[in-house]
């Protein structure tokens, strides 16, 4: 059986429009992962998708002690998450800008762009689409920035932000007390010195 679990019933029913079928061991469930509606021991595997990055960082404890919760005793949890690993480069915005003013925009070239733009131009606790807009206000003149400026204004909204910011060395803590570390792979993108993609197997506690 596969449960999939969204804090928002829109984005469920946008994922409902694009699903061909919904096949009858499938369960789709509104519900917030810090109170997550299931039982104990539940499930075989957990998987998540920079889902982290979407719970304030004084939560993150919590947030992996209920994935913990939910998974059976040989459970493991899949997730892919970024930090800032030792080898975390930061960029200049000036870099960036300079980099992607000369490329016509695609939908690789602006994902890029702005993640590049949002994670990778400071060292703060939280990551800001304010950020981003603040740059793009200021250069957007420059090439092909008019065209990612246009796009990202119309699927960002201001003000969104993201806990990526706490040093590898302090989230591994709060994971380490409830999985250990199987598997640890590198993202193959532009992120890769800052996402990786882990397989955690649950710990007895």
């Amino acid at each position: 059986d596969v449960t999939l679990l969204d804090i928002s019933g829109d984005m469920i029913k946008a994922l409902g429009s694009l699903m061909k079928r919904k096949t009858e061991n499938e369960k789709w469930v509104e519900g917030n992962w810090l109170d997550a509606p299931f039982d104990d021991n539940c499930f075989d595997v957990v998987f998540g998708d920079q889902v982290k990055s979407n719970v304030s960082a004084e939560d993150h404890k919590k947030f992996y002690n209920e994935i913990h919760r939910v998974l059976k005793p040989s459970g493991y949890h899949i997730s892919r998450i970024t930090s800032r690993f030792p080898d975390t480069r930061i960029f200049s915005a000036e870099e960036i800008v300079d980099k992607y003013s000369k490329i016509p925009v695609s939908q690789d070239s602006l994902t890029e762009f702005w993640n590049l733009l949002v994670f990778k131009t400071h060292n703060d606790l939280i990551s800001s689409t304010n950020r981003m807009f603040d740059i793009l206000d200021k250069y957007e003149t420059k090439g092909h920035l008019v065209e990612y400026s246009k796009a990202l204004k119309e699927v960002l909204p201001k003000g969104k932000e993201w806990s990526v910011g706490k040093p590898w060395s302090e989230e591994r803590g709060s994971i380490i007390e409830f999985f250990e570390i199987a598997e640890q792979k590198s993202d193959d993108t532009v992120f890769a010195d800052s996402t990786f993609i882990f397989l955690f197997k649950s710990k007895k506690l």
